[in-house]
């Protein structure tokens, strides 16, 4: 095992990708390849599982990188202090997007001065706050903890041998359409707030937020600006595949049809001669092996995405789509309202949601959040499902209002 090689991990790892890693590297990527291979057999582990969506770090190569990264820190440091003496110190701080956190560490440069330290600010999701703090990745990490997610945070800390420490506890603020009946008032009462929906972050392991949320949000910011939108539910065919996907269509009146726009992804998608593809055109497309052409801002998180592997996963999701009957703010409207499923002619799509919930039940036993009053809820729901199993054109026809 040699320094060399555990540099070149490092940077596989940060690029996400063995193509990068060696052009930033000024290698060849077959020579990168061999070079974490001879490693991956010396150590006895593999760091890296390689795939056509490129390369996934193992958990046991997640363990033996935070030993790597400190290690090349500390040689880093005898290099700077014993050899060259002029290399600088990093000082690095991951973070989710807070305004505040990004000022306080531009006054924190201005102050120390650039000619010690070399900084760095990671604007990222949850998870990898903690992630990069672990790692060594960054010196500190900025989150939120409220009452809502104290004890899923403090719980990841505690897994991951960190230790929170509170900066400064802060008000709740409200931010509202200018058009919104509580937009004139100085003070808004949580209780005022009751009749609305509350949009929450997820802090879990998986994202900082999720499809869900993100086409939720989004489709309300339209329905605000007067543009008709809706969050549509794309679902797969087997019940126990737990990977569905949520996105947004949106009204062009310009172009005279609904178009979808995926959050999660911050794109959309159109066809070989450039129109902008729905759900539904885009069922059709695959369906008869035409080319999806994604737009130029497709990513996740800041990260490129096969557009392979996204024709692969758009298809298995598209089996039969679902959405709201009505799209609003009102959780009385919300409450009891209808659950339109689009399926093939034949398919049980209600028997298949109560397989699939049984499945999820199943596999979240132990968590109480998933109890047997929230699946009884799910089924109210259910319950007045209206299926439409004819050719669900009447999604994009062009709406009233």
């Amino acid at each position: 095992m040699t320094l060399q090689q555990l540099k070149y991990a490092l940077t596989i790892a940060d690029c996400g990708s063995m193509n990068e890693a060696a052009k930033q590297l000024f290698i060849s990527q077959p020579s990168l390849s061999e070079t974490m291979k001879e490693l991956e057999t010396e150590i006895g582990l593999d760091i890296f599982l390689r795939s056509n969506r490129g390369i996934v770090i193992t958990p046991e190569g997640e363990e033996f990188l935070g030993y790597a990264r400190q290690v090349t820190e500390q040689f880093g440091l005898l290099q700077s202090k014993y050899i060259d003496k002029k290399v600088k110190e990093k000082f690095s701080v991951s973070t989710q997007h807070y305004t505040f956190a990004v000022k306080a560490f531009v006054e924190t440069v201005k102050q120390i001065g650039m000619e010690q330290y070399e900084f760095a600010v990671h604007e990222t999701t949850t998870i990898s706050v903690i992630e990069n703090v672990k790692n060594f990745k960054s010196e500190i990490g900025v989150l939120y903890e409220n009452d809502f997610n104290e004890k899923v945070l403090n719980k990841m800390f505690k897994e991951n041998g960190l230790e929170f420490v509170e900066l400064f506890s802060c008000d709740t603020f409200v931010y509202l359409w200018s058009g919104h009946p509580l937009a004139k008032q100085d003070v808004i009462t949580m209780e005022e707030l009751d009749e609305y929906p509350c949009l929450s972050f997820d802090q879990g392991k998986e994202n900082g937020i999720n499809c869900l949320s993100l086409s939720i949000a989004l489709t309300e910011c339209l329905l605000g600006l007067g543009i008709c939108a809706r969050a549509m539910s794309i679902m797969p065919m087997s019940p126990y595949d737990r990977d569905n996907h949520v996105v947004c269509e949106a009204y062009a009146r310009d172009l005279g049809k609904w178009i979808m726009v995926d959050p999660t992804y911050g794109g959309y998608i159109t066809d070989e001669q450039g129109n902008i593809l729905n759900l539904m055109e885009m069922r059709e497309c695959l369906s008869n092996r035409q080319t999806l052409c994604y737009s130029k801002n497709y990513n996740y998180n800041g990260d490129k995405v096969d557009p392979e592997w996204l024709n692969i996963y758009y298809a298995k999701d598209l089996f039969y789509l679902q959405c709201d009957k009505i799209q609003g703010y009102h959780t009385s409207k919300m409450e009891n309202n209808p659950r339109l499923t689009f399926a093939p002619i034949g398919f049980d799509a209600k028997e298949h949601m109560k397989n699939h919930l049984d499945f999820v039940m199943d596999e979240h036993k132990d968590d109480k959040s998933w109890d047997e009053s929230f699946r009884q809820r799910i089924f109210q729901r259910l319950d007045a499902v209206s299926l439409c199993y004819q050719h669900p054109k009447i999604l994009y026809q062009e709406p009233k209002s």
